[in-house]
């Protein structure tokens, strides 16, 4: 099956949907499956000038519908039975509210795997012809149809409790395998604000992104390291109190319960580290306080550190962080980490960097870095 990151995935789903062609995404949990339709979603909606639901439709809208199949039954999708008829007693089904009987948008079949064998049969024929209980299809007034199917799992060798699905379902998809790379899902982090510091120990510590093994001690530990649960520890730790947020001992418990103890330790370290950190002061004096962090024995974690900081101010606009500094600091950084920095930073606020005439000579001497 063929692998691609979340931009490649971005870029062919057009494709897909402009022909209503059944797709199916798998990969490791909280690799981004879910978001990245839900994003397209969005986008699509207000590209056709629609209104964006997750739970209503009609002809002013634009649904992303989201059925996690492993919570359904059979009747569920394909209708309940009732009798009909006085002389001649007949069942029919009364159709699902949770499908569609107008409108346009997507509808995704989330954990299809999942879903017992029943269940998955019941979307045997929706899945290929879009047509469930005694309803047809929805079509649009030239007979396309208006609404995209699209499936979601984890694989066999996810230790996610799935079933093996049957070659008759598989063969009404065309399927793709979701690996996000580590710098999409930090734009992801740094795109909802969360904690610098998770940021930063990411960044340094690519290797905690994920579980380093994929084997039943997956199950045994419980709590295991994913973008979702570094996701969730965030915004636990960034939330604790001013009092408390210099507690390490709350810090590493609260992290130990969403990424497993032995990865909260290391990141209980880093943490200690980076404290000795004073952004506010690096960034009024950059040149002297980044020479000081070239000598120090961690000075990778700190210019991790650093980035990540420095990023989130400038996505939240403080106003300390004017453009002038960001293209000076980025000068200063060895080049690796300017690089990093400057791909962050160039996302947001763009045209107020490029009013700074400095920022052409930096990028021209990061060329080859850059790729510009």
């Amino acid at each position: 099956m063929l692998k691609i990151n979340l931009n490649e995935l971005e870029k062919l789903l057009p494709s897909y949907y402009d022909i209503r062609q059944s797709l199916y995404l798998w990969g490791k949990p909280s690799s981004g499956k879910t978001s990245m339709i839900r994003q397209f979603a969005k986008a699509k909606a207000k590209e056709l000038k629609l209104k964006y639901s997750e739970d209503k439709y009609g002809k002013d809208i634009f649904t992303c519908k989201i059925i996690p199949l492993s919570q359904f039954d059979s009747p569920d999708l394909r209708g309940m039975p009732e009798i009909v008829g006085t002389k001649q007693r007949l069942t029919q089904f009364i159709p699902s509210a949770e499908l569609p009987r107008e409108g346009q948008g997507i509808i995704f079949l989330d954990e299809l795997n999942m879903a017992d064998d029943t269940t998955r049969a019941a979307c045997y024929q929706y899945i290929l012809e879009g047509r469930y209980s005694n309803l047809e299809c929805v079509k649009d007034k030239d007979g396309k149809e208006t609404f995209w199917r699209v499936a979601a799992s984890n694989s066999e060798q996810d230790f996610c409790a799935v079933n093996t699905t049957s070659l008759a379902l598989l063969r009404r998809f065309c399927h793709l395998e979701v690996e996000p790379e580590l710098d999409e899902i930090l734009t992801y982090l740094h795109d909802n604000k969360l904690d610098t510091r998770v940021i930063g120990y990411l960044r340094n510590f690519p290797e905690d992104l994920f579980p380093k093994e994929w084997n039943e001690k997956l199950l045994d530990k419980k709590a295991n390291p994913f973008p979702y649960t570094w996701e969730i520890a965030s915004r636990l730790i960034d939330k604790l109190s001013y009092k408390t947020r210099g507690d390490q001992n709350t810090i590493i418990q609260l992290v130990s319960s969403c990424v497993g103890p032995e990865v909260a330790t290391r990141f209980n370290a880093y943490v200690k580290l980076i404290g000795k950190l004073d952004i506010n002061k690096l960034i009024s004096n950059p040149k002297e306080e980044i020479a000081k962090i070239k000598t120090n024995e961690e000075k990778s974690s700190l210019l991790y550190s650093v980035i990540s900081t420095l990023t989130s101010y400038w996505y939240q606009k403080k106003k300390n962080l004017t453009a002038k500094k960001v293209v000076e600091i980025g000068g200063l950084l060895p080049a690796e980490f300017s690089v990093a920095f400057l791909k962050l930073v160039i996302r947001k606020r763009a045209n107020q960097l490029t009013t700074v005439p400095e920022l052409n000579t930096l990028l021209r001497d990061l060329g080859i870095y850059l790729d510009v």
